[in-house]
């Protein structure tokens, strides 16, 4: 029977390698989950002034409006497009703190040390 080799303190090389990877990946998807909150900052939330939605792909607003107003008429599940367009849209001026905030604290997650 032949006896597996040896190699001294590969495995902890190993382990810090892929620690240094699972950082660097956190970092740089954090950054990047960062970078998107600029198309929907508050208070308007990248919005018209009166929180228009988009309505077709023709009839186009911004930011997070325009987001939903495609989810409200593309989507493919009713039950998805019927809570968009009943809930979401409707309190998009309040929901939008929550969902600006949710990503800021992903972002900011991503990036920190976790212990």
């Amino acid at each position: 029977m032949l006896k597996p080799i040896a190699l001294p303190g590969l495995a902890g090389r190993l382990d810090r390698l892929g620690g240094l990877g699972l950082f660097l990946s956190r970092v740089i998807i954090g950054y990047l989950w960062f970078t998107q909150l600029s198309w929907k900052l508050p208070p308007s939330f990248g919005c018209p002034a009166d929180f228009a939605v988009s309505t077709s792909l023709t009839a186009r607003t911004a930011g997070l409006c325009d987001w939903t107003g495609l989810m409200a008429f593309a989507s493919k599940v009713p039950l998805h497009k019927a809570f968009v367009a009943n809930v979401i849209i409707p309190n998009i001026s309040v929901l939008g703190w929550g969902i600006f905030l949710m990503e800021v604290f992903l972002a900011v997650s991503l990036v920190l040390p976790r212990e």
